[in-house]
């Protein structure tokens, strides 16, 4: 008798989304016969999830691998792959059926990326030795996978190559930074299927280092004023106070 054990969608582990329009690969194991040997291997693939009898099948001999099914596979459809093997005298074997793998093509989304903690997108920053970032992503279909984010500045360096974030949606990066550069993230989502999203790019934060030139601070509105016949209100004025990074606040 005909033992039929593993099937697995994938080429290598087994498969429950993928963005393959044409492909796949398969393959099974555990498969036996004790008496005549096996002969052939007969697969079929379609969206059913069972035997209804109206399968087209077709030979793949004695290999254990399926490799590139030449197919049009829907987007947003699971398929199954169906399995089924004869031995040296005839006889068939069971059916056996495959989990289904779904076919996903739709790109997931990075919504945002901000400078700073998640919840604010600063323009500016006095610290030198650390980015922190954060984004905001989605997909529909498979899922996410993870993140990547990259860290570019204004005189066209690279900092940060690309670096796997997981599933986490922000990143504190420690690296020296440079006064009066733009720093700028960049961040891609993957999903399940093996879809990238478009890299998206923060608004950049500038490193000031610097304090504001100290102006001048006078008794009066117009002049430095000695008295007041006043008993009730001061008035003040000044001026010259100068920050050429990140301004004024």
């Amino acid at each position: 008798q005909i033992q039929l054990a593993t099937l697995s969608d994938g080429p290598a582990e087994d498969l429950d989304w993928t963005n393959q329009t044409s492909t796949i690969s398969a393959w099974w194991s555990d498969i036996s016969d004790t008496t005549s040997g096996l002969a052939e291997y007969l697969y079929t693939i379609d969206t059913e999830s069972i035997i209804t009898g109206t399968e087209s099948w077709f030979s793949n001999g004695l290999s254990e691998n399926l490799d590139q099914i030449d197919g049009s596979f829907d987007n947003g459809s699971t398929y199954y792959l169906k399995l089924k093997a004869k031995d040296a005298v005839g006889n068939w074997s069971d059916h056996l059926i495959s989990d289904g793998f779904t076919i996903d093509t739709d790109l997931p989304l990075v919504s945002h990326v901000g400078d700073h903690w998640i919840g604010d997108d600063l323009d500016y920053q006095n610290q030198s030795d650390s980015l922190r970032i954060h984004w905001r992503g989605s997909d529909a279909a498979s899922g996410l996978d993870k993140y990547r984010y990259l860290i570019t500045s204004s005189d066209s360096d690279t900092l940060v190559q690309w670096t796997d974030a997981g599933l986490d949606t922000s990143a504190v990066v420690h690296i020296s930074l440079t006064e009066n550069l733009i720093y700028t993230a960049q961040v891609m989502a993957f999903d399940v299927a093996g879809n990238s999203s478009e890299v998206v790019s923060s608004d950049g934060i500038l490193i000031d280092m610097t304090a504001p030139v100290t102006g001048t601070l006078i008794d009066g509105a117009l002049v430095d004023a000695a008295f007041t016949g006043s008993n009730s209100d001061l008035e003040f004025s000044w001026s010259g106070f100068i920050d050429a990074s990140s301004q004024i606040e």
